[in-house]
């Protein structure tokens, strides 16, 4: 029987020599893992209603063929600032944004528009409300559900060459998702 031991024993040492180098040289191989990618609320990547047209942003933006051939293209783009906040009572953040739009006129168009989120955190474009032309966006913020806007303005009549100087204030809310301007009257 000590024979056999003895025979056994440089044998059994060897294969897990060879077992270990292998390990050492090429690893164990596992599957590779699985990363999670949670959808995230996005308005910069969102479909909105622009006066009856459907502008369907990515990456936050839109370029369309006016007429195909053309050499003038209409581009919409997200202004950098977005307030975020629960506007249709939800418990989710929605986004209110300005989109502003050229349509390869000298006309640059602010539109006021909301995303909302649903629950599988999708972003809901919804109708956009005409603030202006060539005006300077200065702030959106969100308080209470009223969307608060700030920008400048021409006066009544001036030449759409001078410079917007003069402060508009306007608030919105969304009443059954909708935006609509809230007529704040004294």
């Amino acid at each position: 029987m000590n024979k056999k031991i003895i025979i056994l024993v440089p044998f059994l040492i060897a294969f897990i020599s060879l077992g270990y180098w292998v390990y050492q040289k090429h690893g164990i191989q596992q599957s590779p893992k699985q990363t999670f990618n949670p959808i995230v609320f996005d308005p910069m990547n969102a479909s909105y209603s622009l006066e009856g047209e459907i502008v369907s942003l990515f990456n936050g933006q839109e370029e369309k063929d006016s007429v195909p051939g053309s050499a003038s293209k209409p581009l919409t783009i997200a202004w950098n600032q977005v307030a975020k906040a629960d506007l249709n009572g939800d418990g989710l953040d929605d986004a209110a944004l300005a989109l502003i739009r050229n349509l390869g006129g000298s006309g640059t168009f602010f539109y006021l528009t909301v995303a909302l989120s649903n629950q599988d955190k999708q972003a809901i474009g919804i109708n956009a409300v005409f603030l202006g032309d060539r005006i300077v966006m200065q702030d959106i913020s969100i308080a209470n559900g009223v969307i608060a806007v700030q920008y400048l303005d021409r006066a009544q009549g001036e030449a759409m060459a001078a410079e917007p100087s003069i402060k508009v204030n306007r608030s919105f809310v969304v009443e059954s998702n909708i935006l609509k301007e809230l007529n704040l009257t004294k």
